[in-house]
């Protein structure tokens, strides 16, 4: 018998769909087979089983027909945009930022395949870290043989803390442009809230004067808050933001609390209709979730679990990026994925 393995974590973009696989592997026993085994390991580990995932399965099973067919064994494939874990599951459709992958051969019976593989995996420190991943929570398997009778084998894993469903319409919408211009006193910092979600810096020059730019939604208030430059501290909310129910454009409400660090605010509102593609996000937890939307990864505030993007018909392809924060403070990206503002499509992996 021969035997060779190799894990590896790859992080990379796809754009192209997956080419057409066959109906069946012939090998979907030894698939079943892997994935009862892993969890079989991970319930001995006191660890909670995978959740077999169609697209990374589709994604394992392109690699194993592609090593098979091709004659190569790496986790880097030779097909332009298909050739590293992440490209292959965002080819598939799957929006995570990433993919572990474990791959193996051997040239037991095929009764014996699914077996050998997870032995294989089992015997080897970074494979069997892999499997007991505690952070993985989904699997894609997939199993082929070549001519010469090797078998190829298959795993990507993915670590999803909270689920992501977007549905996207074109409808007019009604978008409204808000321009800040205003200064602070002092040496402060200035920051933009909707509620409690932080927007984003508001970049102030050396003399503390500031001028900003973003998208507005009727009567949905803003506020600015200031704290002093360097400072890890709570932002001071100094000033409030809305616009009536009844928009009228150039309307708006602007309160500037007594005592606060802004000595000046003002601000230009205007509106413009026009045919946009609007994607929701629902979210199955919003708690420390992040969503980046944009070049210029601009904040969208997650209201009831959802995230609202709106982006006006045309050639453009926006990029959205999700994140969550750990313990230690600091953002993970959990999905990467684009909106076609001309066709409506969510687009896996692109971020252009």
């Amino acid at each position: 018998m021969t035997a060779l393995l190799i894990a590896l974590m790859g992080i990379a973009l796809a754009r192209d769909p997956l080419p057409r696989l066959p109906v069946t592997t012939g090998f979907e026993t030894a698939e079943r087979e892997v994935l009862t085994q892993t969890n079989v390991e991970r319930a001995r580990a006191g660890l909670k089983p995978l959740l077999l995932e169609p697209r990374l399965s589709a994604a394992a099973r392109l690699h194993a027909l592609e090593m098979a067919q091709k004659n190569y064994f790496s986790h880097t494939g030779p097909t332009p945009n298909l050739r590293t874990p992440t490209d292959r599951i965002h080819a598939a459709g799957s929006l995570d930022w990433g993919a572990g992958e474990n791959i193996a051969f051997n040239e037991e019976p095929t009764a014996k395949v699914g077996a050998t593989l997870m032995r294989q995996w089992m015997n080897s420190p970074p494979h069997r870290a892999s499997i007991l991943d505690a952070s993985y929570t989904h699997i894609g398997i997939g199993v082929y043989r070549d001519d010469a009778g090797r078998s190829y084998g298959v795993q990507n894993f993915v670590a999803r803390a909270f689920s992501v469903t977007p549905s996207v319409d074109t409808r007019v919408v009604e978008s409204q442009t808000l321009e800040l211009r205003g200064a602070v006193t002092g040496n402060r910092e200035v920051a933009l809230f909707s509620g409690s979600a932080f927007l984003g810096e508001v970049k102030t020059d050396p003399v503390g004067q500031f001028a900003y730019q973003l998208p507005f939604a009727a009567a949905q208030p803003y506020q600015l808050g200031a704290r002093a430059s360097g400072s890890s501290g709570k932002y001071l909310i100094g000033a409030t933001m809305r616009s009536p129910a009844a928009f009228i454009a150039g309307a708006l409400g602007i309160t500037v609390q007594a005592g606060s660090s802004f000595k000046s605010l003002s601000a230009t509102l205007s509106a413009k209709r026009q045919n946009s593609q609007v994607l929701e996000l629902r979210l199955s937890q919003s708690k420390n979730v992040l969503v980046l939307s944009g070049s210029d990864e601009v904040r969208v505030a997650i209201r009831g679990g959802t995230a609202r993007i709106v982006c006006p018909v045309s050639n453009r392809r926006l990029p959205v990026k999700l994140a969550l924060m750990g313990s230690s403070n600091r953002y993970t990206y959990t999905h990467r994925f684009a909106l076609n503002c001309a066709t409506g499509n969510v687009i896996a992996g692109a971020d252009q």
